[in-house]
């Protein structure tokens, strides 16, 4: 896989939210294969990057509680410290078939 597959993903998420009257915008972050999907209001943000299991590349997604989020960096944390020290609190999987779905409700 390569940036062309995640990148036509993002595409069609951002479309189908579009189609359900959602503006997705779309973040790169540090690393060219991880994205931050947001509403505009910032209400709901998916993080949406590839990854390779069992020497088998797949794009994933994780929505993101940033309620959660936003309290850990205002209490300290740095980014790296919350993503390795309190994952399964801020961050849920969420099927990418579903992430355009997930911020219908924004």
């Amino acid at each position: 896989m390569d940036d062309v597959d995640l990148l036509k993903q993002i595409t069609e998420i951002v479309n189908k939210a579009k189609e359900n009257g959602v503006k997705v915008e779309v973040t790169e972050t540090a690393d060219r294969f991880t994205y931050i999907l947001s509403d505009k209001k910032l209400t709901k943000a998916v993080i949406l990057g590839k990854v390779k299991i069992n020497k088998i590349e797949l794009v994933v997604g994780y929505a993101i509680n940033l309620i959660k989020w936003n309290w850990a960096m205002d209490e300290g944390f740095t980014r790296d410290q919350i993503v390795e020290e309190m994952p399964n609190d801020i961050f849920s999987h969420i099927s990418t078939n579903k992430i355009a779905k997930y911020f219908d409700s924004c």
